[in-house]
């Protein structure tokens, strides 16, 4: 029997997981259902550390085509080539994680969110708009996408605890603003959907429980599907009936436990 790899307590970060050789329970089989089905905005509500942010890790380098990560996974070896994966051809990837932005009032909010997407044009090497006015991020963030459609494809949008900056207001005079402008960042998601791949949330909350959904085509709750509830093994780990796969860097799989 292989020896246990040492179990990623901490790592939330998949190319880090990977290098560390960690323990990974193979989920790539469920994320390419997932990218196959008919939903182009999905959203996932879970509690905090319940792998939400691995497995926005995994699709960020699934979508950049990171191949290097993915030896003897199911998506790699064994999966039929599927159209939405376009091994080995890229996909421009947006990751916000909401959690990393000062939000005590919405001006800070607006800051990081615009210094964030305004850095992305650099990322990818397409030309910076000239904005004139104030410097808004949901002003921002419709060239990016527009020069993105254009120069590199449809983006992927990938928004990690997108409810933070309400959740960490909740008793702050600043909220109806701070909801103003998420409401408004949303929008965009909107407003640019043919400029868009696909586009996926996380949180702890509902998405239909805030207050910023209007602004924001409504995304399906990986919760349910079709009516009946999402297996859970597309995020955290997995219950006495299923077995874990141990994913050893340029090995095949093993069956660890």
């Amino acid at each position: 029997m292989n020896a246990l790899q040492p179990l990623p307590v901490v790592t939330s970060d998949f190319a880090e997981l990977r290098a560390r050789n960690e323990l990974y329970i193979d989920k790539t089989a469920p994320m390419a259902a997932l990218l196959d089905g008919p939903s182009k905005y999905c959203f996932l509500a879970r509690p905090r550390r319940f792998g939400k942010s691995l497995l926005v890790s995994t699709l960020e380098a699934l979508f950049q085509g990171r191949t290097d990560l993915f030896q003897g996974t199911h998506v790699c070896d064994r999966a039929p080539r599927s159209p939405n994966w376009l091994w080995p051809a890229p996909t421009p990837v947006i990751r916000l994680n909401m959690n990393e932005f000062d939000a005590e009032d919405a001006a800070m909010l607006n800051a990081g969110l615009y210094d964030c997407i305004d850095a992305y044009f650099d990322h990818f090497q397409v030309p910076r708009p000239r904005v004139s006015g104030a410097r808004r991020a949901a002003t921002l963030f419709p060239y990016l996408l527009s020069a993105l459609s254009a120069q590199a494809g449809k983006a992927a949008v990938l928004i990690d605890e997108y409810d933070h900056p309400l959740l960490h207001n909740l008793d702050n005079p600043e909220l109806p603003r701070i909801q103003t402008l998420l409401a408004r960042f949303y929008g965009i998601l909107k407003s640019r959907d043919a400029q868009l791949r696909f586009v996926f949330l996380t949180g702890i909350t509902r998405f239909a429980r805030t207050s910023i959904r209007p602004g924001l085509q409504r995304p399906v709750g990986l919760h349910r599907t079709g009516g009946k509830p999402m297996p859970d093994a597309l995020y955290g780990g997995i219950d006495g009936r299923a077995s874990a796969l141990s994913v050893q860097r340029g090995r095949p799989i093993a069956r660890a436990l």
